[in-house]
């Protein structure tokens, strides 16, 4: 027998845990780099030319490393970036000055390149893009054995977002049939906890304590944009 990837296992434990597989591995694997980053890369030197070009992380990787509490690694990388935004500066100040006047902003569009590059040149946005085409891959093929269409159907399911791309992907229409009807059962389920979380808001069944409800709210916004990146 084939071994599993460390993908497929990550995901199979993530169908048993709550919101989004997909987005709970790509959390998973972003930790990690996150993590090893900030333990054993901050000088390293591939990985500071790796940054230079996108002056660091997109926003919500370089928040979600700021999350992980090592101020020290933080400032020695972020001095860097600074500096190389202050290299940027000045080589946008010799440029010949004669371009602008006949082409207006021919030359501002070399200003901090690199911020632009963040959205799309993140390499923790990069992995994470990585890791969800994995995940979907590896649903698709493996949705019609038992044991995983068992996970999949007993977990809260996809998100939007991975649903999105998981039916944009597949080439199996049966696939795509049985992965879409999954996800309807799974919604009304969640609409239902949501109108049981409504009622004992009415004060006429206040006194009704919470139950499986009491975070269907959170994951209502869950299942729409996917799981909270911190």
């Amino acid at each position: 027998m084939k071994s599993k990837s460390f993908t497929h296992i990550y995901l199979e434990d993530a169908f048993k845990k709550k919101g989004c597989p997909v987005c709970n591995v790509v959390d998973k694997y972003v930790k990690r780099y996150l993590d090893n980053f900030l333990y054993e890369n901050v000088n390293s030197p591939s990985v500071r030319i790796q940054l230079r070009e996108t002056l660091g992380f997109c926003n919500q990787h370089a928040w979600q490393a700021v999350e992980m509490k090592d101020g020290l690694g933080i400032s020695i990388v972020y001095e860097d970036l600074l500096k190389t935004a202050l290299e940027s500066f000045e080589k946008y100040q010799l440029k010949d000055t004669t371009i602008i006047k006949q082409k207006k902003g021919a030359t501002k569009n070399s200003f901090l390149p690199a911020i632009k590059n963040q959205e799309v040149s993140c390499p923790v946005c990069k992995l994470g893009r990585e890791v969800e085409q994995n995940c979907i891959e590896l649903i698709i093929k493996n949705l019609k054995e038992p044991s995983f269409n068992g996970l999949y159907k007993n977990s809260d399911g996809l998100c939007l977002k991975h649903l999105k791309l998981l039916i944009e992907y597949s080439s199996d229409s049966k696939i795509t049939h049985e992965i879409i009807n999954i996800e309807r059962e799974n919604i009304l389920n969640l609409i239902s906890d949501l109108q049981e979380y409504q009622r004992k808001h009415d004060y006429r069944f206040s006194h009704e304590p919470f139950g499986e409800e009491k975070d269907s709210w959170i994951r209502a916004v869950a299942k729409i944009v996917g799981k909270h990146p911190f």
